[in-house]
């Protein structure tokens, strides 16, 4: 047993459960002496709380695995990307990948393999899955693969198979020869880098892989995991996380025609690094799914979805393409299955009906991502904008990286008067800019000054920055030239757009005197376009509400929540402009009175106007622009003034 993880956990405690379950299931001490052999966790002393009853009075052999989640390190599961699934995702997602109707399990037909098996939550769920149609529990367990790299988790993941057996009926000799199948077939190893038992021959690849995003350096691939993400995807891996890696893996590990399901970061459905996963899967299997939990699954800040992928047969012709079906919610996966002799308490398996909604193929294609996925959820009208000019046609867009971010830290300022919190504004001192975050905007206006915010760990009620001195840095022996390149670039004329919003928010700085944080984008018109007035007109542009229902159809996923938009630099310079000049003028006119306005009913009216007049100026069809509208308008918090 690996000396690395076994410090991690409390061997006796998952000895002792274990030792308990077998006594409670009535397993003689001949057998479990023999198990035991096989076993090592049934080789402990039972203890008198070990075991783990269920509210029926059976035992629940799944317990033994959640019981070995609870003693990991928090540490450890960090840098791991260990987070358990909860039973009802994990009957759901077994449900997306053997549930099908064309797909009949009839025994010894089919083998489900779990790469990141962990304690065997997800091979307790097929077992049972497999149980339900009439499968034997040696036919089940001999159908099962698994490996995972922490040999704790794998041998709780062996027992807790083996105790289901024995709570499904099995005893004696037939019970001490499928626990040495269980063995042979669910072993320690790294998914990324080794042969997966059965390998070639599955029909079904479900779980939870670890996530790794790429930022976190405890998290950053070492160098030979680097070297195979190359391999994996054709290319270099960039920030994609591991999680998509294990996708890929996965895929080329199936038999034609066999699904993956694997929970992932939302992230892959449309992030930008998460590109080279969709694609590398895109010319091996055809995306026939997406499964969303409808809330956040896990204590990590992280919000998940499935996709199912059909592993493709390069020997047949390929099927007539349909709709994406995108489900959301826990349970009603698949078709109504005979009911089973479940060791699992009623209570923890998928009963909840789920929502589904159908997102056509060109739809993804003219995202270039699978964020559509997202925004159908999400119930985003479709808006079609194609075929108009772009703000790249006026206009530049560009936004900082974080080695900006870092090194104008230390000329960051706090401008607020201590003495006098709140009131208004403080004036702002020669050489000096405000730092305006995205939090500080609003349709329209900033909140400088008005709204506390926060830069790398500390809060600010007006934060600003001290431009002589980082310009002075800069000119010295040992500054950074960028810093004065970044002064060039941000300090001048300009409309900041927000990320992480619920619509598409922008303010206008006309004296350029706003430096805007990262990941705060900037967006400059052209020299010969540039002033006050235009100023505005993009800024509208980038507020109609048809371009927040673009803007989430392009960038759902890439957020921090599954309903905020985070538009990069390159999509800003693709947000088409309106077609309806009239109109469009009239709604910059009312976009700049919002940011005028001091009364909160009269901006809230006014907005609600501005959005009105910026549909219009679309010229969609009156029942897509009532649509787009309600939706703005609820989002943007003026669905009563509409």
């Amino acid at each position: 047993m690996s000396e690395r993880v076994h410090h991690l956990v409390d061997l006796p405690q998952l000895a002792a459960s274990a030792g308990e379950q077998a006594r409670a299931l009535g397993i003689d001490p001949r057998t479990t002496e023999r198990l035991a052999a096989l076993l090592p966790l049934l080789g402990g002393e039972a203890g008198p709380d070990g075991g783990h009853e269920r509210a029926d009075g059976g035992c629940d052999p799944g317990a033994l695995g959640e019981l070995h989640q609870s003693l990991l390190d928090r540490d450890h599961r960090h840098r791991r990307g260990v987070h358990y699934t909860p039973r009802q995702v994990a009957a759901t997602l077994v449900e997306l990948a053997l549930g099908a109707p064309e797909r009949p399990i009839a025994p010894g037909t089919t083998l489900v393999a779990d790469p990141s098996c962990g304690g065997g939550a997800f091979l307790l769920a097929v077992a049972e899955h497999l149980a339900g149609h009439g499968w034997s529990p040696a036919a089940v367990l001999g159908a099962l693969r698994g490996l995972d790299i922490d040999a704790v988790a794998v041998e709780v993941a062996r027992t807790s198979l083996v105790l289901w057996a024995a709570a499904a009926g099995l005893s004696g000799d037939d019970l001490v020869a499928v626990a040495a199948t269980v063995v042979e077939h669910v072993v320690v190893g790294d998914a990324l880098h080794t042969t997966w038992p059965g390998e070639g021959r599955l029909d079904a690849v479900v779980g939870n892989p670890p996530f790794g995003g790429q930022l976190a350096h405890d998290t950053a691939r070492d160098a030979a995991t680097a070297g195979r993400a190359r391999e994996l995807l054709g290319g270099a891996a960039g920030y994609a996380d591991t999680a998509g890696l294990f996708l890929v893996r996965a895929v080329a590990a199936a038999a034609p025609g066999g699904r993956v399901v694997l929970l992932q970061p939302l992230s892959l459905l449309g992030a930008r690094d998460a590109g080279v996963v969709r694609r590398r899967l895109e010319e091996r299997a055809v995306l026939e799914q997406v499964w969303l939990p409808g809330e956040r699954l896990f204590g990590a800040a992280v919000d998940v979805c499935a996709p199912v992928l059909h592993v493709a047969d390069p020997l047949t012709a390929p099927a007539p393409e349909r709709p994406l079906l995108v489900r959301r919610g826990v349970g009603g996966a698949g078709p109504e299955a005979p009911a089973a002799a479940s060791t699992t308490p009623a209570s923890t398996t998928a009963s909840t009906a789920a929502e589904s909604t159908e997102v056509e193929r060109d739809r993804l294609r003219a995202a270039g991502s699978w964020s559509p996925v997202l925004a159908s959820a999400n119930g985003v009208p479709c808006v079609e904008l194609s075929g108009r000019p772009v703000l790249a046609s006026r206009a530049r867009a560009t936004a900082g990286f974080r080695d900006e971010f870092y090194a104008i830290v230390p000329f960051v300022h706090d401008l607020a008067d201590p003495e006098r919190p709140g009131g208004e504004a403080p004036p702002l001192p020669a050489g000096m800019a405000r730092l305006v975050t995205a939090g500080l905007v609003e349709p329209g206006r900033t909140l400088w000054g008005r709204r506390r915010t926060r830069l790398a760990g500390r809060r600010f009620a007006a934060p600003a920055v001290d431009v002589e001195a980082l310009r002075r840095h800069a000119d010295g022996p040992d500054g950074d030239r960028r810093l004065a390149a970044w002064c060039e670039a941000r300090l001048r004329p300009k409309v900041v757009v927000a990320t992480q919003t619920k619509v598409v928010e922008v303010a206008v700085d006309d004296d350029g005197s706003w430096w805007p944080s990262v990941p705060v984008i900037s967006v400059v018109l052209d020299p010969e376009l540039d002033h006050h007035a235009n100023r505005w007109l993009l800024a509208a542009a980038l507020s109609a509400p048809p371009v927040s229902a673009w803007a989430a159809e392009r960038s759902g996923g890439t957020a921090l929540g599954a309903h905020a938009l985070k538009l990069s630099a390159r999509q800003v310079r693709e947000v088409p402009l309106p077609v309806d000049r009239g109109a469009w003028v009239q709604g910059a006119r009312a976009l700049e009175r919002v940011a005028a306005a001091d009364d909160d009913d009269e901006r809230v009216a006014l907005l609600a106007e501005a959005g009105r007049l910026l549909t219009v100026a679309h010229a969609l069809s009156e029942a897509d622009g009532r649509a787009v509208l309600a939706w703005w308008a609820d989002r943007a918090g003026c669905a009563g003034a509409i």
